[in-house]
């Protein structure tokens, strides 16, 4: 705002109010106040972005420290800015007059507060401008707070309004004018004094609050006195939470979710907050894996179900489960979780319950799944061929059982072999034949018993109960082909074998058919076999050769003693002579032990000679015919004596043996 010309006095002046503003779709209003009544005309104008007001006016010595305000407001009227110019016009008359003493501005102005300058809010402030002197009288009075303009319009010397807290707190001022100058009062300061308001709790944190999270929440307030102190409680306790203008949670935890207040405090009273709800979100609590099987232990082929559950979760809805095998995640699965019990199923198994927040796992649990013996073998040891008098090792060997196995049972040839205790382990410390045949074993624990496949336990001899017969159980006469078959328990089998006669090697074979071609009468004698497998690969002396009772042409009988077994004879005999009447015997000494009359078998050879025929006659074959005369028939004995497991030798060369234990081959002519 400015004046033209800038020396003020009492004649005609311009004064103009400007300020740049440019906006069509929001015109504006610049006004000038102050001087209605000497004012000769205004106009405003909008140029260059520029908003102009100039009014003409009349100066007199009455203006003189009137004020002079430039108003901007908008179409609705409403106050933009303003701006306040204090006139002084120069009056020479008047300095006169001052200089006479007979006009005078204002003197001693002050002003005085009613009940007080401290006052509580709500109470009625009455304010008056007060002056010792004036001449002329004061003509308008203007009011200040804070060294602003109160009111537009002059007022009287006195102004009253009801206190409005700090609105109404400050430093207060009147100025009294009259035609000739104008005074200030000194500043007086007004306190509005008033309980705590306004209490406000800030710092809540957008989208709620997740467990583990920091918090401070800060309470404010206005009062005068200003405020003492805060208080927090938290409902529904009465007692004070938190003595302090903040309330602070380095990581907030579950229990601290609840309602919260807080409490301003001054010496005129207090006033509290809205109440403000920390709803804490939290992962979920208690975090549990059960298996819920009914029947335990879990056996295989069984099905396992693990639950996982939680007491309590916020947010409680949109909840789902991870699960976990030996810390292996598993895709795709619900709960609860049911599976199959098998091998491959057992391990560690744990779930974690999941929501927004974050997954809470359980504690893990062991699936330990009991089944029966599994892989079940006998182990042969060693492993090599097993001989007679060896030492064999027959384990039971299981591969994985869960529980472990608690008892073992051992089986030959499909019958229970009753032992003292329930051993994995088979031992035979002196191996015979009689051991050899088909064994498994059995492993049982709580759940089941399981078979073992079958191993065959062959033991390995030498041949014995070694015996010669006749293949085919005919009458022998001379002339004709002999098959005499040697027979041999042994294992391997035999793989050759030898024929004696009267201890002379006669053949050697591999068949055990040993065949004699077109016998004649010279080859009647003693004959026996030895055989021979992997187990003996060395001819051992067989017969034990024993001096005859008595010195006659007879067969000899001998025993096999390196087996202990009988041995088995054929016996062919001719007499020397046709005319000659001699009975001979054979005899073969048998053990002690009685003889099973069904393994026993006595063979009859009938061998005819016909009668001598004349010289010059055609000579006969052999035949088996029916004897005219007895001294012609010759009688010869195969005696095949059972195998015996023990040998009791009586002395041949005395005659006290039972009848019972001598066989006779008869030869008589």
């Amino acid at each position: 705002m400015d004046t033209s010309p800038k020396d003020i006095q009492e004649r005609r002046m311009r004064v103009t109010c400007s300020v740049p503003y440019h906006c069509p779709e929001e015109p504006l209003k610049l006004t000038i106040r102050g001087l209605e009544g000497t004012r000769l005309g205004q106009r405003t104008t909008i140029s260059n972005g520029v908003i102009q007001t100039v009014v003409d006016v009349e100066m007199s010595w009455e203006d003189h420290g009137k004020s002079l305000i430039c108003s901007l407001r908008r179409r609705n009227g409403s106050e933009i800015s303003k701006s306040t110019m204090q006139l002084e016009v120069k009056c020479e008359f008047c300095l006169r007059m001052r200089d006479l003493g007979t006009v005078d501005a204002p003197k001693d102005v002050r002003v005085i507060a009613s009940p007080g300058t401290i006052i509580q809010e709500g109470e009625t402030l009455s304010l008056e401008c007060t002056i010792k002197s004036s001449n002329p009288e004061v003509s308008e009075y203007l009011w200040y707070k804070d060294d602003q303009l109160m009111y537009d319009q002059p007022t009287l010397n006195g102004i009253e309004f009801e206190t409005k807290g700090d609105r109404h707190s400050g430093a207060y001022r009147c100025e009294a004018k009259n035609g000739f100058g104008s005074k200030k009062s000194e500043e007086l300061r007004i306190d509005v004094q008033y309980p705590p308001k306004e209490v406000k709790v800030w710092g809540m944190p957008p989208g709620g609050i997740k467990e583990g999270e920091k918090v401070d929440l800060q309470c404010s307030s206005q009062g005068n006195p200003p405020i003492s102190h805060y208080e927090w409680y938290k409902l529904p306790q009465t007692d004070v939470f938190r003595n302090s203008d903040q309330l602070h949670f380095n990581a907030i935890q579950l229990e601290h979710a609840g309602t919260y207040y807080c409490v301003a405090n001054n010496s005129l009273g207090q006033s509290e907050s809205s109440q403000v709800t920390l709803d804490v979100l939290y992962a979920p609590k208690d975090v549990q894996l059960v298996i819920e099987n009914e029947q335990l232990p879990i056996k295989e082929t069984d099905t396992v179900r693990l639950n996982c559950s939680f007491s309590h979760s916020k947010p409680s809805n949109d909840i789902w489960y991870e699960w976990y095998k030996d810390k292996f995640k598993l895709s795709n699965q619900g709960n609860p979780l049911d599976f199959p019990a098998n091998l491959q199923q057992a391990g560690d198994y744990t779930c974690e319950a999941c929501n927004a927040i974050k997954c809470v796992p359980a504690q893990p649990v062991t699936i330990d799944i009991h089944y029966a013996p599994k892989g079940v073998k006998v182990v042969q040891e060693p492993e090599n061929s097993i001989h007679e008098g060896n030492h064999v090792n027959l384990r039971c060997k299981v591969e994985k059982a869960n529980p472990k196995v608690d008892s073992y049972r051992w089986y030959k040839d499909g019958v229970r072999q009753h032992l003292d205790s329930a051993p994995a382990e088979l031992t035979i410390y002196q191996v015979t034949s009689a051991h050899s045949g088909t064994y498994w074993c059995e492993a049982t624990n709580s759940v089941a018993t399981s078979r073992s496949q079958q191993i065959r336990l062959n033991v390995y001899y030498g041949p014995r109960n070694i015996s010669l017969s006749l293949e085919r159980q005919v009458a022998v006469t001379e002339g004709m082909n002999v098959s005499l078959l040697c027979a041999a328990d042994a294992n391997p089998p035999p793989h050759s074998f030898e024929l004696y006669r009267d201890k002379e090697v006669l053949m050697q074979r591999r068949e055990r058919i040993l065949l004699l071609r077109k016998v004649q009468v010279k080859d009647s004698g003693d004959y026996h076999c030895k055989a021979y497998n992997t187990i003996s690969p060395k001819p051992e002396q067989l017969c034990n050769n024993r001096a005859p009772e008595r010195a006659v042409n007879s067969s000899l009988a001998f025993l096999n003693e390196g087996a202990e077994e009988a041995v088995s004879y054929a016996v062919l005999r001719f007499p020397p002579g046709a005319s000659e009447e001699q009975d001979d015997y054979a005899r073969v000494n048998a053990p002690r032990v009685a003889l099973d009359p069904s393994n026993e078998e006595v063979v009859y050879s009938v061998v005819k000679k016909p009668e001598a025929t004349s010289k010059g006659d055609t000579k006969h074959d052999y035949e088996n015919v029916v004897a005219q005369k007895e001294e012609e028939l010759h009688y010869s004995s195969l005696v095949n004596l059972a195998p015996r497991p023990q040998l009791i030798y009586r002395d041949s060369e005395t005659d006290s043996e039972s009848e019972e234990s001598i066989q006779y081959a008869a030869l008589k002519h």
